[in-house]
């Protein structure tokens, strides 16, 4: 050892004691909230509900489910088409300037997601997560609400084999079930996140 990198040996360890507390700081500051649970459910066979304003209000007729859910098995089982969830919760504690996202592990096949009314975005893929920065949209006492169409077409999974054959008749060893199938909830963390590293 060299006694000329005797200097260079505080720096290592400062750097080394801030990677320590910077990845401590990290792993204090996210936490999850889980939004599985109760949550109220209605089938909308005229599709009419972005109509009659349920982005933002718990029409009548709802019955209450546990998600995760597919309402592919019981009295809707053969239902394909669209469907609501709704979902109340009340705001999280959050301190300084955290964000909070939700995430959603994975819903089936269409969604479309409003929280208390502001139209969040949407989301195709019945097997991926996606997630929403929700910060701006939060009120003491809070609604969520989830569109979901199932329904098969030529340019969807498993659709497309639609376009192999003549005619709309096309059997398949799958099933598209739609609902909430996968875990949600929130992800409160720092303004400042890394995703996804590799």
């Amino acid at each position: 050892f060299h006694i000329g990198c005797m200097h260079m040996i505080p720096v290592i360890i400062r750097r080394g004691a801030w990677m320590l507390i910077a990845a401590t700081l990290v792993a204090r500051s996210s936490e999850r909230i889980s939004l599985n649970g109760q949550w109220q459910f209605r089938i909308d066979e005229t599709r009419d509900g972005v109509a009659q304003g349920w982005a933002a209000k718990i029409p009548a007729g709802v019955k209450t489910v546990n998600v995760p859910h597919t309402w592919n098995i019981g009295e809707y089982a053969d239902h394909e088409g669209t469907a609501w969830y709704f979902r109340s919760f009340p705001m999280p504690a959050l301190s300084g300037a955290q964000r909070v996202e939700l995430q959603f592990d994975a819903t089936f096949y269409r969604s479309r997601v409003w929280l208390n009314g502001a139209d969040l975005g949407s989301h195709e893929g019945g097997h991926t997560a996606y997630w929403f920065d929700i910060t701006p949209h939060f009120r003491t006492n809070n609604l969520l609400v989830v569109e979901l169409n199932n329904q098969p077409g030529p340019a969807t999974i498993p659709g497309f084999a639609m376009s192999l054959r003549d005619g709309d008749n096309v059997w398949y060893d799958w099933w598209h079930y739609g609902g909430i199938v996968r875990d949600v909830f929130l992800r409160t963390s720092d303004p400042v996140m890394i995703r996804r590293q590799q």
